[in-house]
């Protein structure tokens, strides 16, 4: 519904309630009623020249309390004042309500014919009437304030579920920064392992459950032609450059017996080691697979060995 074009009354008007708020205007009240700078107000004595206030005031008691119409005349209107104006005001009761809470405000200039067109009769004054009859603004009132006491605990269950899971979100992140801290430390710990393996002084070779070779140091190319993309292969595939008659066989006990063994070797070249065969458990005590250690010994020291294991 365009209730705009429909307003267009040739006598202005002005719907307020009983402490004197403006509900409703119609038609042009331009030269007539102005917003105050400062804070707004739809109050009528706040948008009426302020010479009017006062009589303004008056006619609003008067109609309330009487029930009857009440004409303010010679009134000022417009810039230079020199409009003469009267307001009527008529008191209205809303549709189906017994108090006289509506006034009807209109601003008649002397040019304004006496069939002129105004809000008093029309149907849209009615409707707006109408309005108010149809809300009981108790019922409004307690439902709304009802609404936000149920608003206000679910934000106060909102809050503590929040509160809740700000707090296992800190124990959460305290138990990740101990994780953290603890998977440093084995990082380091680990780095320094690799670092002492790869250094060129440690013979050692790791095989899996089924005997596949996992890594090796590069010092062990001494005893074993090892290579990087031997990695994967079964190590009874690989020929060591030394005579170790119980080599595959000691990897075979440590597998089954859980036992590790020693033994000293010989290579082409007059050497001797110390080859140890032991198993590598996991963090359950299960054997994960055979790790394989080789040092030197010196070639008299290995002949020593040897004599003593053929004795």
């Amino acid at each position: 519904m365009l209730r705009v074009a429909h307003e267009q009354f040739d006598v202005p008007s002005a719907l307020i309630d009983h402490r004197g708020d403006v509900l409703r205007t119609y038609g042009s009240t331009k030269g007539i009623l102005t917003l105050p700078a400062g804070e707004p107000s739809l109050n009528l004595t706040d948008l009426v020249p302020r010479e009017w206030v006062s009589q303004l005031q008056y006619g609003i008691r008067q109609v309330l309390e009487a029930h009857e119409p009440l004409t303010l005349t010679n009134l000022k209107a417009g810039v230079a004042k020199d409009t003469q104006l009267s307001m009527r005001l008529t008191p209205l009761q809303t549709l189906g309500g017994s108090a006289w809470d509506r006034i009807l405000v209109s601003f008649i200039q002397e040019q304004d014919c006496t069939d002129a067109l105004g809000a008093g009769d029309s149907d849209l004054l009615q409707d707006d009437l109408a309005v108010g009859a149809s809300v009981n603004w108790k019922d409004e009132a307690r439902t709304s304030r009802e609404e936000l006491e149920a608003s206000r605990e679910e934000l106060q269950a909102l809050n503590e579920e929040l509160k809740a899971s700000n707090e296992q979100l800190k124990q959460s992140n305290e138990d990740l920064n101990d994780v953290n801290r603890d998977l440093t430390r084995n990082i380091e710990r680990l780095a320094m392992q690799s670092r002492v393996l790869l250094s060129g002084q440690v013979m050692a070779l790791f095989l899996d459950l089924e005997l596949r070779l996992q890594w090796f140091t590069p010092a062990m190319r001494d005893v074993f032609p090892l290579r990087p993309a031997d990695t994967g292969r079964k190590i009874a595939d690989l020929v060591p450059i030394f005579r170790d008659p119980d080599f595959y066989t000691d990897i075979q006990h440590v597998v089954r017996t859980g036992e590790a063994r020693e033994a000293v070797t010989r290579d082409d070249k007059g050497r001797s080691f110390l080859r140890k065969t032991f198993p590598y458990l996991s963090e359950t005590a299960a054997i994960a697979g055979v790790a394989i250690t080789f040092a030197d010994i010196g070639a008299h020291m290995g002949s020593e060995a040897l004599d003593k294991r053929g004795a």
